[in-house]
């Protein structure tokens, strides 16, 4: 399997991919097809049916690569990449696109026991990456440039919705205040007026979390369409994550109503606001 950066000629428009060179019939071709077939002979490629919409290709277009004319014979699904696209051809084909026939990028190994293959290629002086620490590297890779401002774009959001929710919550409290304290005075202790606040945190953290789905199932409808390209795919654990988040924010925001709380005098009930 051979993978090699180049710069497709588009019907005069230059783009950047990554051309991925494979066997007939092995491993490391597309893995969705969505229309045609997987290349077979030299000069046949297979293209991101997202890339061949937003540039309007279709089956037996040619696009030139490297000063050679390569012939679409298939769309791939799934297959697009964060900044560039992935194209697919015959490893023969970017032996000649290199002018390097009888040399290759990597040599995938399928096996039930990798620990034991590993060991046995590496002690033929062999380099050998498992699947995951591949996977893991490519998205160190990827999000390096933009993993730092998205997670300081994360805290800000998260302070910010801590602040809403207290500042939200103190401000009833505060309007309140005459009613907790005849509450107080009535023989109401402590824990059942922080439960008013609690009762009044969790209920905003709610609404909070249930608006904030449905504006992400509505971005990510918009994004879907607008830029295909970059699919948006929440896992189990990007959810559990999210409910962590609006329950730890919640904790947070109970704390300042709650300190306005202990501070309630049921004499205040009797004295008079003018």
């Amino acid at each position: 399997m051979r993978a090699i950066f180049a710069i497709l000629n588009l019907h005069g428009r230059k783009l950047a991919t990554t051309v991925i060179g494979t066997e007939p019939g092995g491993q490391g071709g597309p893995w969705r097809m969505a229309a045609g077939r997987v290349p077979w002979s030299t000069d046949e490629l297979v293209v991101d049916r997202v890339l061949a919409d937003q540039h309007n290709l279709r089956i037996g277009d040619e696009v030139e690569a490297l000063g050679r004319r390569l012939t679409i014979v298939g769309l791939s699904a799934d297959t697009t990449g964060f900044m560039v696209g992935f194209v697919f051809t015959t490893h023969a084909t970017t032996d000649a696109l290199l002018s390097a026939p009888d040399t290759t990028t990597f040599i995938l190994v399928g096996t039930e026991h990798p620990e034991v293959a590993a060991a046995a290629l590496r002690a033929k002086g062999l380099s050998v990456t498992g699947r995951d620490e591949l996977a893991e590297s490519n998205l160190m890779l990827a999000t390096r440039v933009y993993g730092q401002p998205l997670r300081l774009m994360v805290a800000v959001a998260f302070a910010a919705g801590v602040l809403v929710i207290a500042l939200t919550t103190y401000g009833a409290v505060a309007e309140q205040r005459r009613l907790l304290g005849l509450l107080a005075a009535l023989g109401a202790t402590r824990w059942r007026l922080y439960r008013f606040a609690i009762a009044y945190v969790a209920a905003i953290a709610v609404a909070g979390m249930i608006l904030s789905s449905v504006l992400f199932v509505l971005g990510r409808t918009l994004i879907g369409w607008w830029r295909p390209q970059f699919p948006v795919a929440p896992t189990t654990r990007d959810i559990l994550t999210a409910v962590a988040a609006t329950l730890v924010m919640a904790a947070l925001a109970s704390v300042l109503p709650a300190r306005r709380i202990s501070r309630t005098d049921p004499a205040d009930t009797f004295r008079s606001t003018t």
